[in-house]
């Protein structure tokens, strides 16, 4: 019951559908905006999740209910509210830990300056921002996720947007490749980019797509309906644009990241649930779709493997020891959005001219452990681990796209920055998030078997998930 006397509603699917479709929408338009990455696009974003969470609030707090309780999420909760915390703190004046380069800049100036942790205090609110923001759509997506019928339109819209994206760069590059968005291209102009400006952030975001498209794959043909040969072709022709458009990126990374993310999908697949002829058409199609698109496309990225052309790492290797000496030399971290203003200390000979403006670490992990301390950093990775451990799987679906997801955006994290585009990110949370609702959906209809199997009749035991009125069963 209630607190007002009436009994719980179900809570269906983690509100109703004038929220889920808005929810999804927000989410498929980011990359239109240069993948959200710009002050514009990340705004938009922010502000259709926070309208859209509190509205599910005000309905979840009505309804005395939660698809997914929020004590399951503290794991990656709280990591991410102490990285929210210690960011705010370290654009605070601080007396005693604030940045020598403070007191420096204030005794060149002949002024007093408010000292800080954070070099770049004002960056901090928009890397704030934007945490939250992923906190929001995580969320949001969990609770949504707990309706098969959601789980099932997310991963067609992940898939078809890919393609659709995908098609949309195919005809630009067809084109000449000249333009972005009617604005005259000024990056990578022998690659495929999409609505993106760099091409290994539009790798990562295809692959997205490829994952969703594989995870619905699965899920048809474990279900072996008589649909499912009319999906599976359809679901191949989308994945055929979204390879085509991947491998003409020409992104080394992001090509590589992705083939592992499905090489993981159909790992997983071959050893899961399902019939043996489930698991060898899937790992055919997958395996197969790769292949011959790579025979027919790939030359651009055969040529970028050639020993002169893997030279440029040298630059990034270079990079990362600078930025591990910064780690080292500021426990504390530079602040949440500074690495452009304080790596320039670090930076040697080594790393000439020619590079220009070093703005980003090229490897996620380094850069926040550079920019909020190694402790906060290590918690939200940790935190994020944890969520995916528990999420994703071999289960066809959902479970199964932020699998392949998952590992596609941690792999590629590891030698680029294509998890601080806001498009790529929120895309990636909305599979992994869907994910972690459907599981949860699964644990608490498994612990309502086994209640009712051993004779309890406790109502509140068995009110703890309410069956959502949307997807009575697990399909």
């Amino acid at each position: 019951m209630s607190g007002s006397g009436r009994p719980a509603t179900p809570s269906g699917a983690g509100g109703p559908g004038w929220l889920f479709w808005p929810f999804l929408a927000s989410i498929l338009a980011a990359p239109i905006l240069l993948g959200a990455n710009r002050p514009l696009g990340w705004s938009l974003l922010a502000l259709a999740t926070g309208v859209l969470l509190l509205a599910w609030a005000a309905i979840a707090r009505r309804r005395d209910a939660a698809p997914v309780p929020l004590t399951r999420l503290a794991p990656a909760a709280l990591p991410l509210a102490l990285a929210v915390g210690w960011a705010f703190l370290q654009s605070l004046p601080l007396s005693g830990l604030s940045d020598a380069v403070w007191s420096e800049a204030g005794a060149a100036l002949e002024r007093s300056l408010q000292a800080r942790i954070s070099l770049a205090p004002e960056e901090a609110a928009t890397g704030i921002m934007r945490l939250i923001t992923y906190g929001g759509v995580l969320l949001l997506a969990v609770q949504f996720g707990h309706s098969a019928r959601r789980e099932s339109a997310v991963l067609w819209a992940v898939a078809l947007a890919g393609a659709a994206y995908a098609l949309y760069g195919l005809l630009v590059f067809a084109d000449g490749n000249h333009m972005l968005l009617g604005m005259e291209k000024w990056a990578y102009p022998s690659s495929l980019t999409s609505t993106f400006v760099s091409r290994n952030s539009y790798a990562t975001y295809a692959g997205l797509g490829l994952c969703a498209s594989f995870g619905l794959l699965a899920r048809g043909l474990a279900g072996e309906r008589r649909e499912a040969a009319n999906e599976a072709a359809l679901l191949c022709v989308l994945a055929l644009l979204i390879t085509a458009a991947l491998l003409l990126t020409h992104s080394r990374a992001g090509i590589a990241s992705a083939t592992l993310g499905v090489v993981v999908m159909a790992g997983l697949v071959a050893t899961g649930e399902g019939t043996r002829r489930a698991r060898l058409v899937f790992a055919s199609c997958a395996l197969g779709l790769l292949a011959a698109a790579t025979a027919v496309l790939g030359s651009g990225v055969v040529g970028r493997l050639a020993p002169e052309r893997l030279e440029e790492w040298s630059g990034r290797t270079g990079i990362w020891e600078r930025t591990v000496a910064a780690i080292l030399d500021r426990p504390l971290g530079g602040g949440l959005g500074a690495f452009v203003d304080f790596f320039p200390a670090y930076r040697d000979f080594a790393l000439g001219l020619q590079k220009g403006s070093i703005d980003k670490a090229h490897n996620l992990y380094l850069e926040m452990a550079a920019e909020l301390g190694l402790p906060v950093a290590a918690a939200l990775i940790f935190g994020m681990g944890w969520l995916a451990l528990r999420a994703a799987g071999p289960k066809p679906g959902a479970p199964l796209a932020a699998a392949g997801a998952t590992v596609l955006v941690a792999a590629h994290s590891l030698a680029d920055f294509s998890l601080q585009i806001p498009a790529v990110t929120a895309t990636w949370l909305l599979l992994l998030g869907t994910a972690l609702g459907r599981t949860e959906q699964r644990r608490s209809n498994t612990a309502r078997a086994v209640r009712r199997g051993s004779g309890n009749r406790d109502p509140g035991a068995l009110q703890e998930f309410p069956q959502p009125a949307a997807a009575a069963t697990d399909r």
